[in-house]
């Protein structure tokens, strides 16, 4: 069962890299990660390149870039349109620190389906 994480990024330069080093600790492989840059007017996604690039290493990452800012609700459904998996996590950039397990998550839908 894929996990498709979707990460809005906007004016999130401060905790990007810890959300993203975050993902990057996930225990469960089947996790693709969705990245959508609402037009930030800030470092987010310079910040997020180098982790883009580790997280690549481990799962499949798409960055998708709205052409000016639609706003957080946009940011999330686009995602959601560009997205292959079975459950949906919409991952809070500044809430990183709970370091939520997908796998835990999996495992709670699993139960909850069957």
């Amino acid at each position: 069962m894929m996990i498709s994480i979707i990460i809005p990024v906007y004016k999130v330069e401060d905790f990007i890299g810890s959300c993203l080093n975050s993902v990057c600790q996930q225990t469960y492989s089947e996790i693709e990660v969705i990245l959508v840059d609402d037009c930030s007017p800030d470092r987010s996604m310079a910040v997020a390149e180098p982790f883009i690039c580790e997280l690549k290493k481990k799962f499949p990452v798409k960055v998708i870039r709205h052409e000016k800012n639609k706003g957080l609700s946009a940011a999330r459904n686009t995602g959601v349109m560009n997205s292959l998996g079975d459950y949906l996590f919409f991952w809070i950039v500044m809430m990183s620190y709970l370091k939520m397990q997908c796998f835990h998550l999996w495992h709670v839908c699993k139960n909850l389906v069957m």
